[in-house]
């Protein structure tokens, strides 16, 4: 028997969100991880993309 998945990612500004669903929609899993954005200055916001692939 052949099990098929789909991974979904979204890195967004506050975090990433990694969704696994059946075919049919079902959601099997799910997790949420945060980061900090860096404000270095006012109106200013940065991040690390190293944060991003250690999120996913």
């Amino acid at each position: 028997m052949r099990n098929e998945y789909l991974l979904g990612t979204d890195i967004g500004t506050q975090g990433t969100k990694t969704v696994l669903v059946n075919p049919d929609g079902k959601i099997i899993s799910s997790a949420f991880s945060e980061y900090d954005v860096i404000k270095p200055k006012p109106s200013w916001a940065e991040q690390w993309p190293d944060v991003w692939v250690k999120a996913t």
